[in-house]
């Protein structure tokens, strides 16, 4: 997997969800995708593969909302991603966070 093939997995559930910061008109629900860190493996005297840290945060007011059942099932079934997924209720924006914090194996240098 590439760091762009995830962040394709992540537009299959959310077309509108940006990098960093969602800026302007919020509305019901948005996505934010964060990488933070990369651990490479090198082998052979280069990168053979990198594990890339990315946290993509959901925020919605609807409960039980699909779209956060969706964003777990696509990151589980992918075999390319570990996924850590926490929930949080934001009181003063009234927004449920829904963290899913992954690790995402990628082909070479992130």
């Amino acid at each position: 997997m590439t760091m762009q093939e995830f962040i394709n997995l992540i537009w299959t559930v959310d077309p509108q969800a940006v990098k960093y910061d969602s800026m302007g008109e919020k509305g019901g629900s948005y996505t934010v995708f964060s990488p933070y860190r990369v651990k490479p493996l090198y082998a052979s005297g280069g990168v053979s593969e990198s594990t890339a840290f990315v946290q993509v945060d959901y925020f919605t007011q609807k409960d039980n909302d699909p779209k956060a059942a969706a964003f777990f099932d696509a990151f589980i079934s992918d075999d390319n991603v570990t996924v850590s997924y926490h929930i949080d209720f934001e009181n003063d924006t009234r927004y449920i966070h829904h963290i899913f914090d992954c690790e995402v194996i990628c082909r070479g240098a992130v």
